[in-house]
């Protein structure tokens, strides 16, 4: 590995000949460590050395200042300028007039002293060469960083580095911790990847597909599907419970029910038991009240589940159409009905719930619930049942 290194350092511009690193010449580096080869690099290199002469100080803080030390070595290594840095009173004035004859700073700064973070010696990094030196070997989408958002303040060179491989993330899920105070065992571990492109890491972070509340038609699912399955609904779900062949499902229905009702009584019964799957059959009850009174209560309700039943999918069903004849009276329209459904569609997305659209199977050639379907324009006849429960077999989440 040591041959390999030396190899690949002698073609970088800028090489320190009588630079060896050796293991064991810092205590706090083991063989193991995952600064090793990066600090074996940039003690090669010439751009770190240790604190002592048998310590790195791996996981000590930097300042300001020696950051500034570091990224002119690095600027110098990188051009072959071979600039001479003559350290004097304060130490670091020749590191900082160089960074601000190079770009790496842009003007002078008034103190030097203070801890450095993770997200500020990012932001000095990408001044340190040009953008084309840092060309993108990693797919890293926008606000993919689960800490960093590319709006950020220094978001956009944070972005830049891991794209380029210089960071890789500090966790499993590659947050970047951009306000911890950077160590020496991170600066030279950026360092080195900036010097010699081949050390660079590789990452791939992409933004979860958005929740969609749609569900696609499946191939039909038989009874054990629902033995793990609750539905909560009013007298509607009660003639699904009657004429539909759904026994392995647990129903929590009753005429008249509202979100309101539900909630003092049947919600509290479900939520004692777990199951994977929980329908709820909500609405033309309350089409007469304020619809956006009635999707915030329905809300609160989903939120009392999900509290209970962290585990379990979800699925708003939609209000069902209703008659022409029953339309025409002017309490249950089918414009509420579409308006409510509407809401309750938007309140699945914003609740990451499926949204089972019973309306639409159900709904005749004239946009109407079937005056042949029904025998008061709202309650379907027994055989119509069949349609409800097809739909249920057949949309469900597929899970990836």
């Amino acid at each position: 590995m040591i041959l390999a290194l030396a190899c690949l350092l002698t073609a970088c511009a800028g090489k320190t000949e009588d630079l060896v690193y050796k293991d064991g010449m810092f205590t706090d580096v083991t063989a193991d460590s995952p600064y090793r080869d990066s600090i074996a690099a940039v003690y090669e290199m010439g751009l770190m050395k240790g604190m002592t002469d048998t310590l790195f100080g791996t996981d000590r803080t930097v300042t300001l200042a020696q950051a500034i030390a570091y990224t002119a070595k690095l600027h110098s290594f990188i051009t072959g300028d071979k600039y001479e840095f003559k350290e004097g009173r304060p130490w670091y004035k020749v590191y900082a007039d160089y960074a601000v004859s190079c770009g790496i700073l842009q003007s002078e700064i008034t103190s030097y002293d203070s801890n450095l973070t993770r997200e500020e010696f990012a932001d000095i990094l990408t001044h340190t060469v040009a953008a084309s030196a840092l060309p993108g070997i990693n797919t890293v989408e926008d606000n993919a960083i689960p800490d960093v958002s590319i709006d950020d303040e220094y978001g956009a060179s944070i972005y830049l580095l891991y794209r380029a491989g210089i960071f890789t993330g500090e966790t499993e899920d590659g947050a970047f911790r951009p306000k911890d105070n950077v160590t020496r065992g991170e600066v030279a571990q950026a360092l080195a990847r900036m010097a010699a492109s081949s050390m660079r890491g590789t990452v791939t972070l992409t933004l979860p597909e958005p929740f969609s509340p749609d569900l696609q038609k499946s191939p039909a699912m038989g009874d054990d599907y629902f033995k793990d399955a609750a539905i909560v609904g009013n007298s509607l779900t009660e003639g699904l419970r009657m004429y539909a062949k759904l026994s392995s499902l647990t129903f929590y229905s009753g005429t008249s029910m509202s979100v309101t009702s539900a909630m003092k009584e049947e919600i509290p019964q479900l939520i004692q038991k777990q199951y994977a799957k929980i329908y709820i059959e909500l609405g033309i009850n309350e089409l007469g009240g304020d619809s956006d009174s009635f999707i915030q209560s329905y809300g609160k309700m989903i939120d009392t589940i999900r509290a209970a039943e962290p585990d379990a999918d979800i699925y708003i069903l939609s209000i069902l159409p209703v008659s022409k004849d029953k339309s025409a009276e002017g309490q249950f329209t089918i414009e509420r009905v579409k308006a409510c459904n509407e809401k309750l569609y938007a309140l699945a997305t914003e609740k990451e719930c499926y949204y089972m659209d019973v309306y639409s199977a159900l709904l005749g050639s004239d946009g109407y619930l079937p005056a042949d379907e029904t025998w008061d324009g709202v309650h379907l006849t027994p055989d119509t049942y069949a349609i409800w429960e097809n739909y249920m077999r057949t949309h469900y989440a597929v899970k990836k």
